[in-house]
Order: C-alpha cells, then sequence, then structure tokens
C-alpha cells in the first residue's frame, strides 16, 4: 500500500469520526434547550404558585384550610410521587422513670 492511500484511509476515518462527533454534539444541544425551556417553565409554575399561596394566606387562610387545600390538590398526582408520600411524623422521646430493662 502507498503513502497516499494510506493517509487517505486515516483522513476518511477522520472525517467519519468527525461526523458521528457533530452529531453527538447537536443531540447534546438539543437535550441542553429542552432542559433549560424545562427548567422555566417549572420556575413560572413555582413563582404562580408563590404568589397564589400568598394571596390564599394574606386572605386569611389558616394552617387547617392551607393543609386540606394542599391534600385535595395532591389527590390527582401519581400514588409513585414523592408528593403523596405522608411525612414521617416526629415522636418525642419518652422522659421519666420508664426505661427498658435488661
Amino acid at each position: 500500500m502507498k503513502r497516499g492511500q494510506r493517509i487517505e484511509g486515516y483522513r476518511s476515518g477522520l472525517a467519519g469520526t468527525e461526523r458521528e462527533r457533530a452529531a453527538q454534539a447537536q443531540v447534546a444541544d438539543q437535550r441542553l434547550r429542552d432542559a433549560r425551556t424545562r427548567l422555566q417553565e417549572l420556575e413560572q409554575y413555582r413563582r404562580d404558585y408563590e404568589t397564589a399561596l400568598g394571596r390564599r394566606v394574606a386572605g386569611g387562610m389558616g394552617g387547617p384550610a392551607l393543609r386540606d387545600s394542599e391534600r385535595s390538590s395532591r389527590s390527582g398526582a401519581s400514588k409513585s410521587s414523592s408528593l403523596t408520600r405522608a411525612a414521617p411524623r416526629h415522636v418525642p422521646p419518652r422522659t421519666g422513670a420508664a426505661t427498658p430493662r435488661r
């Protein structure tokens, strides 16, 4: 094999690799754009939620009503969502003379 043929094979290999990397970069760019769009949507949702919550509280919504409101808004959520799981309850430590026997 002549030197020119070896160089040409090397160049075509590089061109193929370059095309693959360009395609990978396009996919990564699209994922980045999608993630940024999703972030903007979530930030807007949070702002809207905080504004609405502030209005409800300023309008006199108390703790129990707020809790009930949150529960009813989550009832349509997926059962596997972390938002639908009950928060663990804090149990204060026992005090007094009752101690476990060994």
